[in-house]
C-alpha cells in the first residue's frame, strides 16, 4: 500500500515478485510503503526509505494584449504582458516560433515592441529554477495587409515653355487602388482609379520631379511607385523688335530689316510672309540687320536656341511697301528746218 504520510495512495498493489511502481503521483509530500501479509492481515511492515514529491507551483498567469492590423513596412506593434515575476523568463511567441529572447521577469509589466510578423502573439513563462511554464492568458494578433503592388514612373524630359507640357505614365494598376501623381510631394490634378493596365497624366507643365503615390481605397496602405519623371522647362528665346518698315520705288535698292538685339546661342530667320528670307542669321548678342529688301511685304523674325530647338518669333514687323514708276511712254518727233524759214518742224 503506497501511502502518504497516514493517507492511502490508491488502492495496493499486490506483489509479484519483481519490482512495483506507482505512476502518475501528483501530490506532494513524503511517501511510503507498507506491506501486509494476506494470509495474515495483523502482519505489516513498512518498506525501508520513503519518497518525497515537491509540487513546485507554475509562473503566475498574467495577461497578454496588443497587436493590431498595418501596412506591410511600418514600424510594426508592441505585445506587452500585465505583470511579470523575478526569478522567471518569459518567451513571445508567433505560433509556434520564437520571437526574439525571452525576457528575464522583472515584477512589473514587459513590453515587446516593433513586431511585424502577421500572426497570432502568446507568452511562454519559465520558472528559472524549476524550469516549470505556462502559458500567459490572451493573445495579441497582428494582421499585416499588402502595399499595392510598385510599379515603374516614366516621362522624363524637356519642353519649350508655352508648350503644352509632358505626359507621365505608369506601366501598370491595380483596381481597387487609387493612384496621386505629386510634384515635390504636393497633389497634382485628380486622384486616378487603377484599372488593371497602365496610367497616364498628360500637359504637365510645371518643371520638377514627378512621384506617383498609390492608396489601397480598403485598407489606405499607401506605397510610392518606383522611380520619378523629372519635367525640365526650356526658356524661349529673348523677344527683340522688329524695324525697318518704309517704302521705295521699284529698282531702287530695297529697304533693310533690323532686330534690336540678339543672342549668342539662337539662330534668327527672317521670313516674308511664311516664306524664309535666305538662310537663319547667328545672334551677336548685338543687333542684327538684313539689307536690300526688295520684295513687298510683311516681314517677321523667328528666333530658334540651338541647343534646345524652342523658337518664337520676334516683336512687332517690318511692312515693306515698293513703288511702281511712272507709266513709259515713247518720245518720237525731231527733223530738219530751215533757219529763217518760219515753218518750223512738229515734236509731239
Amino acid at each position: 500500500q503506497l501511502k502518504n504520510g497516514a493517507t492511502n495512495g490508491g488502492a495496493p498493489k499486490t506483489g509479484t515478485g519483481a519490482a512495483l511502481r506507482w505512476t502518475g503521483i501528483t501530490a506532494a509530500g513524503t511517501y511510503t510503503i507498507v506491506l501486509t501479509k494476506t494470509t495474515n492481515p495483523s502482519c505489516t511492515l513498512t518498506m525501508t526509505g520513503s519518497a518525497t514529491v515537491t509540487v513546485n507551483p507554475l509562473p503566475t498567469l498574467f495577461t497578454v494584449s496588443g497587436g493590431g492590423t498595418m501596412c506591410s513596412g511600418a514600424a510594426g506593434f508592441s505585445v506587452a504582458l500585465n505583470g511579470s515575476q523575478t526569478g522567471v523568463n518569459y518567451q513571445l511567441k508567433v505560433g509556434s516560433t520564437n520571437v526574439g529572447t525571452a525576457l528575464a521577469g522583472t515584477g512589473s509589466a514587459l513590453s515587446w515592441t516593433n513586431n511585424t510578423t502577421a500572426g497570432a502573439y502568446t507568452i511562454v513563462a519559465t520558472n528559472a529554477t524549476t524550469s516549470c511554464t505556462a502559458t500567459m492568458s490572451g493573445n495579441a494578433v497582428i494582421t499585416v495587409n499588402v502595399l499595392p503592388t510598385a510599379f515603374t514612373v516614366s516621362g522624363t524630359g524637356n519642353y519649350c515653355a508655352g508648350d503644352t507640357g509632358l505626359t507621365i505614365g505608369l506601366s501598370g494598376s491595380q483596381s481597387g487602388v487609387n493612384y496621386q501623381l505629386k510634384l515635390g510631394g504636393v497633389g497634382v490634378g485628380s486622384v486616378l482609379p487603377g484599372t488593371g493596365s497602365a496610367l497616364s497624366w498628360a500637359n504637365n507643365t510645371s518643371a520638377g520631379n514627378y512621384t506617383i503615390s498609390a492608396t489601397n481605397a480598403t485598407t489606405a496602405c499607401v506605397n510610392t511607385m518606383t522611380g520619378s519623371a523629372t519635367v525640365t522647362v526650356n526658356p524661349l528665346p529673348a523677344a527683340f523688335t522688329v524695324g525697318g518698315t518704309g517704302s521705295f520705288c521699284s529698282q531702287g535698292a530695297g529697304l533693310p530689316v533690323t532686330l534690336s538685339g540678339s543672342v549668342s546661342g539662337t539662330n534668327y530667320q527672317l521670313k516674308a510672309g511664311s516664306t524664309n528670307v535666305g538662310v537663319a542669321s547667328a545672334g551677336t548678342g548685338t543687333a542684327l540687320t538684313w539689307p536690300n529688301q526688295t520684295t513687298g511685304g510683311t516681314y517677321t523674325i523667328v528666333a530658334t536656341i540651338v541647343s534646345t530647338g524652342c523658337s518664337v518669333t520676334m516683336t512687332g514687323s517690318a511692312v515693306i511697301t515698293v513703288k511702281a514708276l511712272p507709266a513709259a511712254a515713247t518720245v518720237s518727233g525731231g527733223g530738219i528746218y530751215i533757219e529763217n524759214v518760219k515753218h518750223e518742224p512738229n515734236i509731239d
